[in-house]
């Protein structure tokens, strides 16, 4: 019954094209860039957000930082959200004797700010859809590492022009990817330069604007057929 169906990725969208026949639109999440705080980066923080799910894959990123955390003493993951597996990863934290470097911190209301502070985001899921966080960390300018997994993050990183991608679920090379960006300002810092040219398109009132076209076409389109 439906007019037309709006999907976020171009997969989903051969998908949808092969399930349904209606008109599919592909239309990605807006994100607003907040530029008072793009650039600063300055703290010694891994961050990764989102549910505490295994979907995530913090249980990954767990063990991946474990392999490099006496490397980068000074350097501390944060992980923000809530989830069913927040019992497990705090075992795993303890377990690996570091609770002085790895923390989950909860849900944040500011995450703006955690974004713009943070030294490097993670995003090490198994599987995604259009994965928010990963565009909200580089609307910051925050450098990006991202599994490769199924879902738009190769393609919002462009294959790795925009962020570091590294092989889904695969810890030994998220594991380096770590220890190659912590060590390297240098290669934070072009990271975070182009990071916010991947999200540039992004923007609330380029999308709004997308979404209000595709709406007015639809309602122009119903109203020629109810005049019929």
């Amino acid at each position: 019954m439906a007019a037309t169906l709006v999907v976020q990725t171009e997969p989903i969208a051969r998908w949808a094209e092969e399930k349904f026949r209606i008109p599919i639109h592909i239309l990605p999440n807006p994100v607003n860039r907040p530029r008072a705080e793009v650039g600063r980066h300055s703290g010694k923080r891994v961050i990764a957000v989102g549910r505490l799910a295994r979907q995530k894959g913090f249980d990954l990123l767990i063990d991946s930082f474990a392999k490099i955390a006496a490397r980068h003493p000074d350097w501390t993951l944060e992980i923000y959200g809530e989830g069913s597996e927040r019992p497990a990863l705090e075992a795993q934290v303890e377990r690996l004797g570091l609770v002085e470097q790895i923390r989950l911190l909860g849900v944040c209301k500011n995450i703006g700010n955690v974004y713009a502070d943070a030294g490097l985001f993670v995003l090490p899921s198994r599987f995604e859809g259009y994965p928010n966080a990963l565009v909200e960390a580089l609307a910051a300018g925050c450098p990006v590492i991202a599994s490769n997994c199924p879902g738009a993050s190769e393609q919002i990183l462009e294959g790795g022009r925009y962020g570091m991608l590294v092989e889904s679920e695969n810890v030994d090379a998220l594991a380096v990817a770590l220890d190659e960006m912590l060590s390297s300002e240098t290669l934070r810092a072009k990271f975070a330069s182009q990071g916010t040219k991947a999200v540039a398109a992004l923007e609330t009132p380029i999308v709004g604007s997308q979404w209000l076209d595709l709406l007015m076409s639809v309602a122009g389109k119903a109203s020629d057929k109810g005049q019929r």
